[in-house]
């Protein structure tokens, strides 16, 4: 696995409580290298749990969605065009095919990017509620 994003020259982010919770949730542009869990009345590995899902989801640019999008749509158009008996015989054919293989990519790492985002925003008000 790779990330979209290059870790150096990014803070780390420490969670000790509500407060630093709180603020989590008002700085969206912001990207950390990991998050930290430092709350005394949490079981060790559920805060590991949460720090790793916080990590990934915060993380993720929808790149592995963008990709298994293009997968996919490469799939099915080679299953039409076989079922069919159609072949590729000319340069709109190979145009139009690259446009639309770009566009299943594009269209799943935004749709993954979005996915990803509300799991974040999940996890952060589900540590929310063990944190009270």
């Amino acid at each position: 696995k790779f990330a979209c994003i290059n870790a150096h020259n990014m803070d780390n982010y420490t969670i000790s409580g509500k407060e630093s919770l709180n603020l989590l949730r008002t700085k969206k542009e912001k990207r950390y290298a990991r998050f930290i869990i430092e709350v005394e009345n949490i079981d060790e590995n559920i805060a590991r749990k949460f720090e790793n899902d916080l990590t990934k989801f915060h993380a993720s640019c929808g790149c592995t969605t963008g990709n298994y999008f293009l997968i996919t749509t490469l799939i099915l158009g080679a299953a039409y065009l076989y079922l069919t008996g159609q072949t590729v015989n000319n340069w709109k054919m190979i145009i139009q095919g690259f446009f639309i293989l770009l566009s299943a990519a594009i269209l799943g790492k935004f749709i993954g990017k979005l996915m990803y985002g509300f799991k974040f925003k999940k996890t952060v008000e589900k540590l929310g509620r063990q944190l009270l």
